[in-house]
């Protein structure tokens, strides 16, 4: 990766969120928590620190290796306190240090949810990703929608191991 190119989308069907830079402790951890979250309760989806929002041109991040570390640990922290507790597969941070420059760019690609499961954050709010959105905290109506809409996911999936298989005759 060079500063000034184009960050490069090898998957136009996964939804991708740039951020400029990650700012304070805390608002790291907010972007985590509300984007993560609803990354896991729709169809996952990538977070990518040190690139233009508006344009996908890479900027890079300024970070110490002491502050990597801390990135890392507010990660952790915030995935530790959802319930149920993101399994470590489901989410997987890579830095990626640029060819031309003293910078990173952090990647985080979150895999969706098993079937079934909803997340929510020690706040208990729940979020979900829509045409390409952030939304929520969303209203107990709306997770009560979405429940029913994985659960109809689930049976629709299972369908073929109910049904009983046809046998051809010779």
């Amino acid at each position: 990766m060079l500063k000034g190119e184009r960050y490069e989308i090898k998957d136009s069907n996964v939804v991708h969120f740039f951020f400029r830079e990650i700012g304070s402790s805390s608002n790291f951890r907010k972007i985590i928590n509300q984007h993560i979250n609803g990354l896991l309760n729709t169809n996952g989806g990538v977070l990518v620190f040190g690139v233009e929002p508006k344009n996908a041109k890479i900027v890079g991040l300024q970070v110490s290796r002491e502050g990597e570390d801390l990135l890392r640990r507010d990660f952790d922290s915030t995935l530790s306190s959802m319930c149920p507790t993101v399994s470590p597969n489901l989410c997987r941070v890579e830095v990626s240090q640029l060819q031309d420059a003293p910078r990173i760019v952090v990647i985080i690609k979150i895999s969706p949810a098993p079937v079934g499961d909803i997340f929510m954050n020690e706040c208990e709010q729940v979020f979900i990703i829509r045409r390409r959105e952030l939304f929520g905290p969303l209203f107990p109506q709306e997770i009560k929608e979405l429940v029913i809409a994985k659960y109809r996911e689930e049976i629709s999936s299972s369908a073929s191991l109910l049904s009983p298989v046809r046998q051809l005759s010779e």
